[in-house]
């Protein structure tokens, strides 16, 4: 049986990400009301798929791993709940505790402002170097929408190695189910730059079917995506992603 956790009053977090983690999942660690030298890491999603749970963890040594800067110590204030997610979404600003049900559809708004300022700057020829952070944001917050890093191979594809290239091509799905939401939401805003960039870039030109106004209607590779179970599964572990 899980522990309830009542009482349990969320105090840190496992993880400090930095301004290139970001946004990211953080395991909370937790105070309970009878327990002074002992805290406790809620597993609010364990990866090996096992059971919910608390993993206590002496009060010196979360006090040791945040004077390191691997954990983080949170002002008081949230009262845990298994139904929560401790989200890090800007550098330098405390995470937020949000409703499961809502941490979705925050990271999608999140993710979808991120690409909408790249693509925004190609419509205006705008060139900065925010772009690369910015697309990764997007990759992060998006993990199981292949069109983030779709983006970045298009974008990058001349400052990277074959190697590196190869790599971050290898992530990609090699079929999926539509439609991709933020492939529908480019079109619908006319990301004109950033969809052509797409569909002229060797790995995109699978992804994004050109046909002419006469030719057959073929739906894209997009268009079909729905869902992909495991995604990104390596990207997905190491920032915390659900």
């Amino acid at each position: 049986m899980i522990e309830s956790g009542k009482g349990y009053v969320v105090i840190g977090a496992t993880a400090a990400p930095g301004r290139d983690e970001l946004p990211q999942f953080l395991d909370p660690v937790c105070r309970a009301p009878d327990q002074d030298e002992i805290y406790f890491v809620a597993n609010v999603e364990p990866w090996d798929g096992s059971e919910q749970g608390f993993s206590p963890v002496p009060r010196l040594s979360f006090d040791e791993e945040c004077e390191a800067g691997y954990w983080q110590r949170l002002e008081p204030g949230f009262s845990f709940a298994w139904d929560y997610h401790l989200v890090a979404m800007d550098a330098e600003v405390p995470p937020i505790y949000l409703p499961a049900r809502d941490a979705a559809s925050v990271l999608w708004s999140r993710g979808k402002e991120a690409l909408a300022a790249v693509a925004e700057d190609l419509e205006r020829s705008i060139t900065t170097d925010k772009m690369d952070e910015r697309i990764w944001y997007a990759i992060r917050a998006l993990p199981k929408d292949p069109f983030p890093l779709l983006a970045f191979v298009a974008l990058m594809r001349g400052h990277l190695s074959p190697s590196l290239l190869k790599e971050f091509e290898s992530e990609l799905p090699v079929e999926y189910r539509g439609p991709s939401p933020l492939h529908r939401h480019a079109q619908e805003h006319h990301w004109g730059v950033l969809l052509q960039r797409i569909r002229e870039d060797p790995v995109g030109a699978r992804f994004i079917t050109t046909v002419g106004d006469s030719g057959p209607k073929r739906k894209s590779w997009l268009e079909r995506f729905q869902d992909v179970p495991v995604f990104l599964p390596t990207m997905q572990q190491e920032f915390g992603f659900r």
